[in-house]
């Protein structure tokens, strides 16, 4: 006589899953939870996986870190009479909004076709149908999703009729579907496994790292921008001195002809105003280009700078 009994395991593990159309990387812990019964002559098991989003684009907002975001799995049930039955579906099998399209949902139901694929080694048996409904099948992308998701595993369905004139919008997995018909994948593309330990521990090692790449970027816009100051603050001191020395030679220019009407023999044209583009060229283009020319366009002396008007 078959002894009743009950064995339950439970482990994590860690995904870290890089999409090249998001930014930054996205790390999840899985919760798996397997349990094996015996009562009498029938036997069953069970796995529950469940997903927890620990870090990426949006976890770090407040209740956000460490949250559920969906759950699959997959179970079996051999009652003696008729054969073994597994199922594929199980969990809510919904993941939220903001964490789609990563390739998690395929990694976790290929981890429950692949333990169903392990357990029908000693017990092969049929697949319960499964069941689409045009609900997430309401555009032609809706539906080629959800169909690719299911079909990359082996499983066939028989479709019914067009749905607003979406073919394939509902239908039922083939009743003479078994587990010889499924194939599960060695790996799930763009998505990392690691051992939660040594998981953790290089995690950590790339988040110290990414902290010390921010400080160091900090710094350096922070040198920039002093930089940007000082070329700002040399910028606003030759506007400065560009507008004393506009205003000397008004004043020049004025005082020479105010002596030229009163009998000078130099007109005003020659005096003051054709030296103004001199002596405002000669004290901006240090500020400008970082190096003093004389008016003519010849460096300068090395002890007196630009030479002045009339020098």
């Amino acid at each position: 006589m078959s002894q009743d009994k009950e064995c339950t395991s439970r482990e994590w593990t860690l995904l870290e899953i890089r999409q090249a159309d998001r930014s930054g990387t996205y790390v999840f812990a899985i919760e798996r939870r397997s349990r094996e019964w015996r009562a009498g002559p029938d036997t069953g098991g069970r796995l529950d996986l469940a997903a927890h989003l620990v870090g990426g684009p949006g976890a770090d907002a407040p209740g956000r870190r460490g949250r559920f975001v969906g759950s699959f799995g997959g179970s079996y049930e051999d009652c003696g009479t008729g054969g073994v039955v597994y199922v594929l579906t199980g969990g809510n099998m919904l993941l939220d909004e903001d964490v789609r399209g990563l390739r998690l949902g395929s990694y976790l139901q290929n981890e429950v076709v692949r333990w169903v694929l392990d357990k029908s080694q000693h017990r092969p048996g049929r697949i319960k149908p499964i069941r689409l409904s045009e609900v997430d099948a309401r555009t032609e992308v809706q539906r080629d999703r959800r169909n690719r998701f299911y079909e990359q595993f082996g499983i066939a369905f028989d479709w019914g009729p067009p749905v607003d004139g979406i073919a394939h919008a509902s239908g039922r997995s083939r009743d003479a579907l078994t587990t010889a018909d499924l194939h599960s994948k060695r790996e799930v593309h763009g998505v990392r496994v690691l051992e939660m330990l040594p998981g953790l521990r290089e995690l950590v090692g790339k988040a110290w790292d990414a902290k010390a790449d921010a400080a160091r970027a900090d710094r350096a816009r922070r040198d920039g921008e002093q930089e940007i100051a000082v070329m700002r603050s040399q910028r606003n001191i030759a506007w400065a001195v560009a507008a004393v020395v506009l205003v000397v030679a008004l004043l020049a220019a004025g005082l020479a002809g105010r002596a030229y009407a009163l009998g000078s023999a130099t007109p005003p044209d020659e005096v003051g105003l054709p030296d103004l583009a001199l002596m405002m060229g000669a004290i901006w283009r240090p500020w400008t280009t970082g190096a003093a020319e004389a008016p003519d366009g010849t460096e300068p002396p090395a002890t007196g700078g630009a030479p002045m008007p009339g020098s």
